[in-house]
């Protein structure tokens, strides 16, 4: 895995933008925990051509930052490969940039990811791992919002897969996808995955893509809820069920 260091310039009082360069991402990181920039409330990202800040991001999280009580915002579109799906398809997905989803097994994001109405473009994920999307994994209290994923392809063999977010336990607010999505096990969604916490909320979101699954607990928007007794608010989400290629299975649909 390539290691993506971040820069922290600060623009007015407790706000700061994150420029990913190749030198003081340890420090930020030493920093960070030692607590020497915790009233950081707001991070901008500062995006560019080889989506550098987008990986730096996904590798501060694996590092250990979650971002909670802070704010992520992209400051341009996002291309992580040229073309489209249809031609990475006739390629037989030939010199692609794989995506690392944001989060791991033991750190998961659990801040504000706002993706200020900007689109990423170009995702191409094939794993075998528990949750994949853009985010593998969000706890409660967190929030991505105002973001749109196009010409993206998300695969995977394991359980919890949304173009968005594979495991989620935030909240979902005005996101679009019109990603491709195959899922081959339980729990695979439009832009959701799995939910596994209580009161999650999905509005103002809508999935224009494909799925396919050969499992079950499928849904356009979200896959399942994967939490006793748990309570999900969906409000004014819609997806495509024409774009749904789950013949032949027992579905469990969720939104």
């Amino acid at each position: 895995m390539s290691v993506f260091n971040v820069e922290l310039k600060k623009v007015v009082d407790d706000s700061y933008e994150i420029e990913i360069g190749y030198e003081l991402a340890n420090k930020l990181i030493d920093d960070l925990e030692n607590g020497l920039v915790g009233n950081i409330r707001k991070f901008a990202v500062i995006t560019d051509s080889n989506v550098k800040d987008l990986y730096g991001l996904a590798y501060l999280v694996k590092e250990g930052i979650t971002f909670a009580g802070k704010t992520v915002s992209m400051g341009a579109d996002v291309t992580v490969n040229e073309g489209t799906v249809e031609q990475w398809n006739a390629n037989e997905f030939a010199n692609l940039t794989p995506w690392i989803p944001i989060g791991d097994e033991t750190t998961e994001f659990a801040g504000t990811f706002d993706g200020a109405n900007h689109k990423i473009s170009g995702i191409y994920i094939n794993l075998s791992e528990q949750g994949t999307g853009v985010f593998r994994s969000t706890v409660a209290g967190s929030t991505i919002q105002n973001l749109k994923l196009e010409e993206s392809y998300i695969k995977s063999t394991s359980k919890y897969v949304g173009s968005i977010v594979g495991i989620c336990g935030g909240n979902i607010t005005n996101v679009s996808s019109d990603a491709t999505i195959i899922g081959r096990d339980w729990y695979v969604g439009g832009l959701v995955g799995g939910v596994t916490s209580n009161n999650v909320t999905i509005d103002s979101s809508c999935f224009l893509g494909q799925l396919n699954s050969s499992s079950h607990y499928v849904g356009g928007i979200l896959g399942g809820v994967d939490a006793n007794g748990a309570t999900i608010n969906v409000s004014n989400a819609t997806y495509d069920v024409n774009s749904l290629d789950i013949k032949n299975k027992t579905i469990n649909f969720i939104a």
